[in-house]
C-alpha cells in the first residue's frame, strides 16, 4: 500500500510545480515593468527540466514574436522557482543560456519581483 501512495504524493506535488511555474512564465513581463525596467520585444524561452518542467516561450513586449527566442534559458524548474521566490541569487541559477546572453541575464535579474517575505 506505501509503494503506491508515495508516487501518487509526488504526482500531485509535480502538478503543483508544473501550475507555479506556468504561472511564473506569465508574470514575467509584469515583473519586468513592476521593476520599472524597459521590456524589449523580444521573446524568451524557458526549458524546465525535471518531472515538472516543460518549455515556454514568454514574449515580452507587444510586439515580441512569440515564435522566435532570443535567448534559451535552460534551468531545473525547482532552482527556477527558488530564484523566483527569492531564495536563489539569480547569478546562482546554474542555467544554460543560449543566444542573447544580456537578455537572459535582464530576466533573470528580476524574476524575484513578485517574492515576499
Amino acid at each position: 500500500m506505501a509503494d503506491m501512495v508515495i508516487p501518487g504524493i509526488l504526482l500531485g506535488l509535480y502538478a503543483q510545480m508544473k501550475l507555479m511555474s506556468s504561472r511564473l512564465m506569465g508574470a514575467i513581463p509584469g515583473a519586468l515593468l513592476y521593476r520599472g525596467v524597459t521590456v524589449p520585444d523580444r521573446t524568451v524561452r524557458f526549458v524546465l527540466t525535471g518531472p515538472a518542467g516543460g518549455c515556454y516561450d514568454v514574449p515580452l513586449g507587444a510586439e515580441a514574436d512569440p515564435g522566435v527566442a532570443a535567448t534559451t534559458v535552460v534551468a531545473d524548474v525547482v532552482d527556477l522557482c527558488r530564484g523566483a521566490a527569492a531564495r536563489l541569487a539569480p547569478g546562482e541559477l546554474p542555467c544554460t543560456i543560449e543566444g542573447d546572453p544580456g537578455l537572459a541575464d535582464l530576466v533573470l535579474a528580476h524574476i524575484d519581483a513578485f517574492a515576499r517575505d
